[in-house]
C-alpha cells in the first residue's frame, strides 16, 4: 500500500483532504500529516513516503523550501502541490523543482486529484527503494503552467519577450488568436465524478493531437489548464484581413476538434477571442474566449463560438416557435414516433434558444415536456419514475444547470421509453445496442464512431454510449478496437499481408495507431505475434 504525507498549516484542510479521497481504492494510506515544512521534513527523514501532497504558504518552512529539501535527497520523489496560490512565480519555481502536478485549492475537483494520483503511481516505478517518475510524459503539461500564467497575468509582466525566450515559446507574430477549449467526456456517469475527466495519459495525448493539428496551419502553443480545459495561442498568418483571420481560426478549431474526436468519445467546445496585436492584451483575450465558450450553456456543446455572438430572437418569435414545437411533440407521442420527438426536443433546447431563455419559459418548457411524458407512460402502463430513476423528476430536471444538460436528460428518458416499448432483437442486448454490434462487425474496416452510429439509428449519442457500455461492459470505441484486433490477428496468422495493409483493412487511421492498440490488447507487437 502506498504511503502518503499531507502537509498543510490548516488542520481543517488536512482533514478534508483525508476524507475527500477514497484512499483505499487507490491502494493508498495517509500515514502522516504535518502543519509546516519543517515538521514534514522531519517526518520524511524518519519515514518512507510514496507521495507527498503539500501546500505552499506555511509558517517556519514553506512548501517550496520543503520540496527543494526533499528533491535534494530524492529527485524522483512524487510531489503534488495543492495551494491557494496561482501566481506565475510559484508555478515557475514548482516546475523547476520537478513537482508531479500543481493544483489550485479553490478550483480543483476530487476526481481530478484522484486521476493525478492514479497516473502518478502508474507512470512511476520503484528501483532500490526509491521512485523515479517518467518525466517525458509531464514535460509539455509542466510547460502549460507557465503559459497559463502568461495568459491570465500578461499585464503584470514587465518583459514578456524574456519569458517567451526563456521557455522557447513559439510566439513571434504581429497578431494573435486565443482559443479556450473545453472537453466533455461523452457518456460520463454523473454519479461517478472520476468519469468526467480524462486521465493524465489521455490529457498528454490530447495535448499532442492539438499541437500537431495547430502546427499544420500556423506556429503557436497549446497549454493544459485543469478540468479538461486547454488553451491555444498562435500567430495569425494574414493579419491584414479580418475575414481571413476569422476563417483561419474556425478552420483550425474544426481541425483540432476532428483530430481529438477520432481518438476519444468527447465533445469539444471552443471559444475564440478577437485577435490581439500585443501579448500584453492576453488577459482580455482570455476573458473573451472564456465568455465565448460559455455560450454552450444555451446554444449547445461541441461547437465553435467566436467572440461577440449573434443577435437574439425576439420574445414573441421565440414563444411562437416554442409552442408550435411543443404541440408537435404531443402529436408525435400520440403516434409513438420517437425519432422526430428527440429531434424536436433537441431543436427546442439547442437550436431555437440562441441566447433567449427567460427562467419562466424554461420552467414552462420543462413542465410541459415532463407532463407529456408522464401522461404517455401512464397510458402505456409504464412508470416514468422507474424509467427515469428519480422519485421527483421535476426537481431532478430543474437541478440541472445547463440547458443542453436538460436536453440530454429528456432525450435519455425518451430513449428509455422507446427501448421499453420496442421488442428486443436478441436476448442479450437491447434493440439499439444489437443494431450497433451488427453494424460494427459488418463495417469494422470503415471509420466508425459514436456520433455516426447515433445518427444512423436516430438515438442520442450520450444515451447510446451509456447503454452500450452497460450491456457490453465496454465503451463503443473499445468494442470497435476489439473487433478490429481480432480480425487483425486472423490476418497476421493466415496471410502474408504487410502490417500497414492489415492496419488499413482493419479500419485503423494509421499504422502507428494500429501498433499501439494491438500491443495494448494483445500484449505483444504485431510482428512478435506473427512469429508465434
Amino acid at each position: 500500500m502506498y504511503r502518503v504525507l499531507i502537509v498543510d498549516d490548516e488542520a481543517p484542510a488536512r482533514e478534508l483532504l483525508k476524507m475527500k479521497i477514497d484512499w483505499a481504492s487507490l491502494d493508498c494510506q495517509v500515514t502522516s500529516t504535518a502543519k509546516n515544512g519543517k515538521e514534514a521534513l522531519a517526518l520524511y527523514n524518519d519515514n518512507e513516503f510514496d507521495l507527498v501532497i503539500t501546500d505552499i504558504q506555511m509558517p517556519i518552512m514553506n512548501g517550496l523550501e520543503l520540496i527543494e529539501a526533499i528533491k535534494s535527497q530524492n529527485p524522483g520523489q512524487p510531489i503534488i502541490i495543492l495551494s491557494c496560490h496561482e501566481s506565475f512565480s510559484f508555478a515557475r519555481k514548482a516546475i523547476q523543482l520537478g513537482v508531479t502536478d500543481y493544483l489550485i485549492k479553490d478550483s480543483f475537483d476530487a476526481s481530478e486529484l484522484y486521476n493525478i494520483i492514479t497516473d502518478t503511481f502508474k507512470n512511476t516505478h520503484i528501483q532500490n527503494g526509491s521512485r523515479t517518475d517518467d518525466t517525458s510524459l509531464n514535460d509539455e503539461l509542466s510547460k502549460s503552467k507557465i503559459l497559463n500564467s502568461l495568459i491570465r497575468e500578461a499585464n503584470q509582466f514587465e518583459d514578456i519577450e524574456a519569458i517567451i525566450k526563456e521557455h522557447k515559446l513559439k510566439l513571434h507574430a504581429h497578431q494573435y488568436e486565443l482559443f479556450h477549449i473545453e472537453i466533455e467526456v461523452v457518456g460520463q456517469d454523473v454519479a461517478n465524478p472520476t468519469t468526467q475527466y480524462l486521465s493524465k495519459n489521455d490529457l498528454a495525448y490530447v495535448h499532442k493531437l492539438f499541437k500537431q493539428s495547430l502546427l499544420e496551419f500556423v506556429e503557436g502553443e497549446v497549454s493544459y489548464d485543469q478540468n479538461n480545459i486547454f488553451y491555444v495561442l498562435y500567430g495569425v498568418t494574414n493579419p491584414h484581413s479580418q475575414i481571413d483571420v476569422k476563417n483561419e481560426a474556425i478552420a483550425i478549431a474544426n481541425h483540432m476538434r476532428h483530430a481529438v474526436q477520432e481518438e476519444f468519445e468527447v465533445e469539444v467546445t471552443i471559444g475564440i477571442s478577437r485577435p490581439i496585436h500585443q501579448l500584453s492584451s492576453l488577459s482580455e483575450a482570455y476573458q473573451e474566449s472564456l465568455n465565448a465558450a460559455k455560450r454552450k450553456i444555451i446554444s449547445g456543446y461541441d461547437k465553435t463560438y467566436t467572440s461577440g455572438g449573434s443577435a437574439n430572437l425576439d420574445e414573441d418569435q421565440y414563444i411562437k416557435i416554442l409552442n408550435v414545437k411543443l404541440n408537435r411533440i404531443n402529436d408525435y407521442l400520440e403516434e409513438n414516433k420517437f425519432v422526430p420527438i428527440i429531434k424536436e426536443v433537441q431543436d427546442i433546447f439547442l437550436q431555437n434558444l440562441k441566447g433567449f431563455m427567460q427562467y419562466y419559459y424554461l420552467k414552462h418548457t420543462n413542465w410541459t415536456l415532463l407532463s407529456m411524458l408522464i401522461e404517455f407512460c401512464a397510458k402505456n402502463k409504464l412508470s416514468f419514475i422507474e424509467i427515469s430513476g428519480s422519485r421527483s423528476p421535476w426537481e431532478t430536471i430543474m437541478d440541472i444547470k445547463a440547458v443542453d444538460g436538460m436536453c440530454a436528460w429528456f432525450t435519455l428518458n425518451i430513449g428509455k421509453i422507446q427501448d421499453t416499448l420496442k421488442p428486443e432483437v436478441d436476448n442479450a442486448h437491447s434493440y439499439h445496442v444489437s443494431k450497433c454490434i451488427k453494424y460494427i462487425h459488418n463495417h469494422y474496416e470503415e471509420n466508425i464512431n459514436l456520433r455516426e452510429l447515433a445518427d444512423k439509428y436516430d438515438i442520442n449519442n450520450a444515451y447510446l454510449s451509456r447503454i452500450f457500455k452497460k450491456e457490453t461492459g465496454k465503451s463503443l470505441t473499445d468494442y470497435i478496437n476489439d473487433v478490429r484486433i481480432e480480425e487483425a490477428k486472423n490476418m497476421i496468422q493466415n496471410s502474408s499481408k504487410k502490417m500497414y495493409e492489415i492496419a488499413e483493412l482493419c479500419g485503423f487511421s494509421s499504422t502507428q495507431r494500429f501498433f499501439i492498440v494491438f500491443k495494448k490488447l494483445v500484449g505483444v507487437s504485431p510482428g512478435d505475434y506473427r512469429k508465434r
